[in-house]
């Protein structure tokens, strides 16, 4: 009887240890990803190469030819930040939410398995979507591989929600309220 105890709780013991000694590899892995830093008026933006921006403001725009290419690219960092801005903008008149001060961080990693790596890190489980949202970070974790503005502005909703309201309405509920604004962010 004694040597079960003994068993299990060296067991459980074990599995803390790996749990935490994962954890914080993996943290360790993602705080290095992101090198670089792009300040909007809502949100800052965490990426690791310049491409990488370059696509996420490709990608958020309503007309792909309004956004400017490289070689001009103050011209193009000037443009996703009025893009974001404008997205955030968007969700906070749909929703009718405007909450003082909102700020929030976005990470583009360089891969799904890196937004794979961050989603099981907040203890989230299941397959990881395209993009989340973690109100602990007030974060948004996407790639660019399958963005578009729908995609971003569904995320900022949450977002907004979460902030807004002192205990955030029931995951269900947030994703009606996000899939709206994801169907009538052009609408205007």
């Amino acid at each position: 009887m004694r040597s079960k105890t003994f068993k299990q709780s060296f067991f459980k013991i074990l599995l803390i240890s790996l749990f935490f000694l994962f954890h914080n590899y993996t943290g360790l892995w993602a705080e290095h990803q992101f090198q670089k830093t792009l300040e909007t008026r809502y949100s800052t933006i965490q990426y690791s190469k310049e491409a990488q921006i370059l696509d996420f403001g490709k990608k958020i725009r309503r007309d792909q030819q309004a956004f400017y290419p490289t070689p001009e690219k103050d011209r193009a960092v000037v443009s996703l930040k009025d893009n974001v801005d404008d997205i955030v903008d968007r969700v906070k008149r749909l929703l009718d939410i405007n909450p003082k001060d909102f700020r929030f961080t976005i990470y583009i990693f360089n891969s799904y398995a890196g937004l794979e790596n961050a989603y099981l890190e907040h203890g989230m489980l299941g397959v990881a979507p395209i993009a989340f949202y973690s109100h602990n970070s007030r974060a948004i974790y996407l790639t660019i591989e399958r963005l578009n503005p729908g995609v971003f502005a569904h995320e900022v909703a949450h977002a907004l929600i979460n902030v807004y309201f002192a205990v955030p309405p029931p995951a269900d509920m947030q994703e009606v309220l996000a899939q709206y604004v994801d169907r009538n962010l052009w609408d205007e």
